[in-house]
């Protein structure tokens, strides 16, 4: 049996590095059931998948539920494929990398060394084929929501202490303030011991983590390597996760946080699927690493998660010669600078009952105006996963998609959506669109010419409405003399411009288009329709129209809208 001792890990998340506090008197160890790790030349780690005939879900009735446990969820490993030969030094040692279809249980003890607490964890085999499983987090893991440490009692969630979940329960208001918690407010939460807590281990029974642990920095780039210059260390990779156009309390959202601090300090959040800015986010791991989170789920039902493993190959022996550990055979585990695994789903069951729900839409919400023109940008570049090949393939689709088209960029790799030429963009005959972007690399797993999608992302493209200011009448056909109400108004009005900035005015011509009198309707300050009464004594054919002002940033802007026609007609005799 191989032990690790696990370092204190260090989280990088949009480029801020999130130190954990280190563990006090705590070591913390993996256990590695089964011999030596994945880049030991001399017994690589066999390729789990699939987990083959003697695997626990073959025997599970559908559908494979896994309920309790703590596993090393998201874990990595590399099979060797090449083996490099010692007479040619230009040769290297060749593999694929993937994500463990079956990953294992992580079985923790204490052990007592010379005084010293070890907590040891043990990595063995489960049997779970993780294709065919789903994590299902039941309902006795639903807790109470209350806002501050201070109305905390055991066992309930503080927003104070995991402050993001305030977004998935819709308990932000404008600018970001906080709102009242509604008693019953609850969540289900996969928790990790709270150092705060001495009398037990608050641990849940179900536990899902990320691992690296099958490999070797003989082989792979730490995040401390001088080598790696800009380049990011180990991380999975996830997608951005969000139901596009909805309020994020009407929908289910789900967050993976670092074990809880002392003093109930703020938790690291690792996950944040209500993130809409952010397209990717990342748990970075040093190789070696195993890493155990807490998961937060807003609402009952199926969830569903894509990621991939990305690592960086050493390129120089990290041995001197003369050193106790200098291998003078040593050789790179691949001829290529980065590895990067296929992609993975995960399923996660929220809630007792397994309910035939489809999951959330996983996707990017964009905005677009209604008179853009060709070429014009619709939000920021959509991020996708990194892929060794030169370049990827996009496609739009759904009701609409021709309206727009897909520009793809490299390093790193992102679709920017534009507006397609000819395209006929109309607020009032349809305000959004609802449109899947189809991702292909052209390869397999193996990396044999492949043109089917490999991904799927939900795009809704909402269009801003042009400001327009708009005239109607009461009535287009009076008699003389009668009284006819003009209703004048500005549709599509600029965010941080109040009611009471608005002015009208209403140019009034004769049918052949001489100019009679500007007419200033009234509005209230907190409606932004305006009126104004008008009539003539003789018949004839007038056109009104509208005109608004308003002022925005300093900067005055007027719109002229299409006139409407009256005609006053002679009264009857």
């Amino acid at each position: 049996m191989r032990t690790i001792t696990q370092r204190t890990p260090q989280l990088k998340l949009y480029g801020a590095v999130l130190v954990l506090t280190a563990l006090v008197a705590t070591v913390v160890a993996i256990a590695m059931a089964g011999g030596a790790q994945a880049q030991s030349l001399d017994n690589t780690y066999p390729d789990p998948a699939p987990c083959g005939p003697g695997a626990l879900t073959a025997s599970m009735e559908e559908p494979h539920e896994i309920r309790s446990g703590h596993f090393a969820l998201f874990d990595a490993y590399w099979e060797l494929t090449h083996r490099a030969s010692n007479d040619d030094p230009r040769d290297t040692h060749g593999g694929i990398m993937h994500i463990n279809e079956c990953p294992p249980e992580m079985v923790k003890a204490t052990e007592e060394d010379e005084g010293e607490v070890k907590t040891v964890i043990t990595r063995t085999a489960y049997g779970i084929d993780i294709s065919e499983a789903i994590m299902h987090v039941l309902d006795g893991h639903q807790v109470a929501v209350v806002a501050t440490n201070a109305e905390a009692t055991a066992g309930q969630l503080s927003l104070e202490e995991y402050p993001e979940v305030r977004r998935g329960l819709g308990l932000l208001g404008p600018n970001n303030t906080t709102l009242p918690v509604p008693a019953g407010t609850k969540v289900w939460w996969l928790r990790l011991d709270d150092p705060d807590t001495t009398d037990k281990d608050e641990t849940s029974d179900l536990g899902m983590g990320f691992s690296a642990a099958l490999f070797d920095s003989k082989y792979w780039l730490t995040s401390k390597e001088e080598e790696l210059d800009d380049r990011q260390p180990m991380r999975y990779m996830f997608e951005a996760e969000r139901y596009p156009g909805s309020d994020p309390a009407e929908v289910p959202h789900f967050y993976a946080y670092e074990a809880p601090k002392e003093g109930n300090a703020e938790a690291e959040i690792v996950w944040d699927s209500t993130r809409v800015h952010y397209p990717e986010q990342a748990m970075e791991l040093e190789p070696g690493e195993y890493r155990p989170v807490q998961w937060i789920f807003t609402k009952a039902g199926t969830y569903e998660v894509s990621t991939n493993f990305r690592g960086f190959v050493r390129t120089s022996n990290p041995h001197q010669s003369g050193d106790d550990e200098y291998d003078a055979n040593w050789k790179r585990i691949s001829s290529d600078d980065t590895a990067t695994t296929g992609e993975k789903t995960f399923t996660f069951q929220v809630g007792s009952e397994l309910a035939e729900t489809e999951p959330p839409m996983f996707g990017v919400n964009l905005r677009a105006h209604e008179d853009a023109s060709a070429g014009d940008h619709v939000g920021e570049p959509i991020r996708v996963f990194d892929a060794e090949v030169p370049a990827l393939t996009y496609t739009l689709s759904g009701k609409g998609h021709g309206n727009f088209s897909v520009t793809s960029r490299t390093h790193p790799n992102a679709a920017q959506i534009v507006v397609a030429s000819g395209a006929d963009l109309n607020y009032d005959s349809q305000k959004s669109y609802d449109l899947v972007l189809e991702v292909s690399d052209g390869k397999d797993h193996e990396g044999n010419d492949d043109d089917s999608v490999d991904h799927y992302i939900g795009v809704e493209i909402d269009l801003i409405q042009h400001p327009h200011v708009i005239v109607s009448a009461s009535k287009h056909t009076p008699a003389t003399g009668e009284s006819v109400t003009l209703f004048i108004g500005v549709r599509g009005l600029p965010e941080g411009v109040a009611y009471s900035d608005l002015s009208y005015l209403v140019w009034e011509n004769t049918k052949t288009g001489g100019l009679v009198s500007a007419l200033f309707p009234a509005h209230d300050s907190d409606s932004p329709i305006g009126t104004s009464a008008v009539s003539h004594a003789d018949a004839g054919t007038y056109k009104y129209t509208p005109e608004a002002t308003y002022t925005l940033d300093g900067v005055e802007h007027t719109l002229r809208g299409d006139p409407v026609t009256i005609t006053w007609r002679a009264s009857s005799p």
